[in-house]
């Protein structure tokens, strides 16, 4: 597994973690949307598919 994706992954992982310990609260959704922009610069600024 490349570092890239490794990295993807534990974004993704950190953002279902966040949503987990908020789950009995209303949702954050901007702070979702920042957690996941984040993420999506990360993977393009590596040479990912994602553009934007």
């Amino acid at each position: 597994m490349s570092r890239a994706v490794e990295e993807s992954n534990r974004a993704m992982l950190r953002a279902r973690d966040a949503m987990d310990r908020a789950y009995a609260e209303p949702p954050d959704i901007p702070a979702y949307v920042v957690a996941n922009l984040v993420a999506i610069k990360d993977e393009t600024r590596n040479g990912g598919l994602l553009t934007m």
